[in-house]
C-alpha cells in the first residue's frame, strides 16, 4: 500500500495548479466560487497522479460533529497516517475576507479533529488570484509565530496556491 507524504502531496498539487491555471482564472472570473470545483479537480488529478493503491476521500468526517473535511487522503492507514486537508480559494467578490475564512478552516483543523486524528498532520491549501490575496496570505500567522503559508505562483503567474501544516499542534511551512 501506498501512503503519500506532505512533499509528494504538495508537488501534486503544484503540478495540478500548473496544468489548470488558465482553467482557474476562468473560474475565478465567475462571481460564484470554485471551491467545490477545485475540490473534485483536485481529487481526480491525484487518483490519476499518484499511485493506484492510493486512497483519498472527499468531505471525510473527520470532526466531533457534523464538519466535513474537504479532502483525506492515506484513508487506508491508521487515523494518524492520513492528511485532512481543508481547500480556500479567493473568490471575485469576497474580496481578503476570504482570509478570515482561511484563518476559520484553520481553528477548525487544529481544534474540531476527533481524537483518534489528533496526531494527523493537516494541510491547509489556499488558491488566490490577485497580488492583494497573495500579500495577505503572507501576513497570515498563528500563535505569536512568524508567516505559516508557503505560496508559490503559478508557472504562467495566473494565480498562486498557498499551504500551510499542522504539525504537532502547530501551524507552519512543510520543510520536509
Amino acid at each position: 500500500m501506498t501512503k503519500v507524504n506532505e512533499s509528494q502531496f504538495q508537488e501534486a498539487c503544484f503540478q495540478w495548479a500548473n496544468a489548470n491555471s488558465n482553467r482557474v482564472f476562468s473560474k475565478f472570473a465567475q462571481d460564484w466560487g470554485w471551491e467545490s470545483w477545485v475540490q473534485v479537480e483536485l481529487a481526480s488529478f491525484l487518483n490519476e497522479k499518484l499511485p493506484a493503491d492510493f486512497h483519498l476521500q472527499r468531505e471525510a468526517n473527520i470532526f466531533r460533529g457534523r464538519k466535513r473535511v474537504d479532502l483525506l487522503l492515506n484513508t487506508n492507514y491508521a487515523a494518524r497516517f492520513q492528511i485532512p486537508v481543508e481547500i480556500k480559494t479567493q473568490t471575485k467578490l469576497g474580496g481578503l475576507n476570504f482570509i478570515i475564512e482561511v484563518q476559520k478552516d484553520m481553528q477548525k483543523l487544529y481544534a474540531s479533529r476527533a481524537r483518534n486524528y489528533k496526531d494527523s498532520h493537516c494541510a491547509m491549501v489556499v488558491m488566490v488570484v490577485d497580488q492583494g490575496a497573495v500579500a495577505a496570505l503572507n501576513q497570515v500567522t498563528w500563535d505569536g509565530t512568524g508567516q505559516v503559508f508557503f505560496v508559490v505562483p503559478t508557472s504562467d503567474k495566473q494565480f498562486a496556491i498557498g499551504f500551510s501544516w499542522l504539525t504537532d499542534g502547530q501551524w507552519g511551512i512543510w520543510i520536509g
